[in-house]
């Protein structure tokens, strides 16, 4: 799940396949990285991402998610970490939305594992 806030006030969740590599000690720091595909569904209006048709009106709320992170984690921490994310949404092009329809976002967030 995400919540964006600025450009577009908008509730998406999404369902991705990730490789992610081992942690990497830099000193009281462990980083990750990991990327990742899959579908991302909005729940709201994505009234950002490009419109390829001539009705402003028309979104399209499931489309292609890749995403590119790091996982920043202090030691001794163990159940949050701070992510920073490339997140990326796309028709595909022509595949599942019109040729030009998506958005990249630069996101940051808090991560708390159960």
């Amino acid at each position: 799940m995400a919540k964006h806030h600025g450009l577009q006030d908008n509730l998406e969740a999404g369902a991705a396949y990730l490789l992610r590599t081992p942690d990497a000690h830099l000193g009281w720091l462990r980083v990750n990285v990991a990327a990742g595909v899959g579908l991302s569904y909005a729940f709201d209006e994505p009234t950002y991402e490009d419109v390829a048709t001539d009705d402003p009106e028309e979104y399209y709320r499931l489309l292609l998610l890749a995403l590119f992170e790091f996982e920043w984690q202090v030691r001794g921490i163990e159940n949050l970490a701070l992510v920073t994310r490339l997140h990326h949404r796309s028709g595909v092009h022509g595949v599942i939305a019109p040729r030009g329809v998506g958005s990249n976002f630069l996101a940051a967030g808090l991560r708390w594992r159960f």
